[in-house]
């Protein structure tokens, strides 16, 4: 995404669209909160953001047949089946 955007305000730049600012600037970057490489696994990474809230706040995961079912769908009218959206009759 960086490359893409990086290239787009380029392209701005060079048809004077955009103006580039007086001071150079390398842009906001995401620093890793652990510091090893090999360490950074999701799980790793989803304690060390956690950890600090207790775990009174900590992200649940539920398995499915905990969660309630999905509410139901409406029952399609007669233009729907017949593939018309608004349910009107076609042409004739």
């Amino acid at each position: 995404m960086n490359e893409v955007y990086r290239a787009n305000i380029r392209r701005l730049q060079e048809r004077g669209t955009y103006t580039p600012p007086s001071a150079y600037f390398p842009g906001s970057r995401f620093l890793h909160p652990i510091a090893n490489p090999a360490d950074r696994g999701y799980a790793r990474l989803r304690e060390e953001l956690w950890a600090p809230w207790g775990e009174e706040l900590r992200p649940h995961l539920h398995p499915a047949e905990a969660l309630p079912p999905p509410p139901p769908y409406p029952p399609a009218t007669a233009g729907e089946r017949d593939g018309d959206a608004a349910g009107a009759a076609p042409p004739a």
